[in-house]
């Protein structure tokens, strides 16, 4: 979601410098920034683009699109590049052929969104004596493999 709303407001004209990691990085210097849309596919090339939140400077706005497991690692650079009055957007993915980003991290063996969603309505709902079958249900039945995932880090 960040590389379609950043890439929209580059094509715009405006400054926009994405921060990337890993191979994801590597790919977007090599290659520049293709996004595939049911609005039109289009590529950014050049591409500001980074690993480190310091290197962008002063911004206006900030669109933080990550998995709600990852907003901890991110949140602690932000002061570095904000402002007062600034604004500071996050965004999850959006499900793309009706399959959430959690159920698509499962299948794929990364880490996912279990503790951030299902986990926090069975802690809850433990803390106010709440039956919540199904998510306390789904919630252990993925979080082995959310543990596995994460040691595989």
């Amino acid at each position: 979601m960040g590389g379609y709303f950043g890439g929209k407001l580059a094509r715009a004209g405006y400054d926009v410098t994405f921060l990337a990691r890993g191979e994801h990085l590597k790919a977007i210097r090599q290659n520049g920034l293709t996004i595939k849309s049911i609005q039109g596919d289009f590529k950014v090339d050049p591409v500001n683009v980074t690993d480190k939140i310091k290197a962008v400077g002063s911004a206006d706005l900030i669109i933080i699109a990550v998995k709600a497991w990852q907003i901890k690692e991110v949140a602690k650079d932000l002061a570095d590049v904000t402002k007062k009055g600034k604004t500071v957007a996050f965004i999850d993915s959006f499900p793309y052929d009706s399959t959430s980003s959690l159920t698509r991290d499962i299948w794929e063996g990364k880490p996912s969104e279990i503790e951030y969603q299902n986990g926090t309505v069975v802690k809850l709902a433990e803390k106010y004596g709440i039956e919540t079958p199904v998510n306390k249900f789904v919630y252990h039945c993925i979080l082995p493999m959310d543990i596995k995932a994460r040691k595989s880090l």
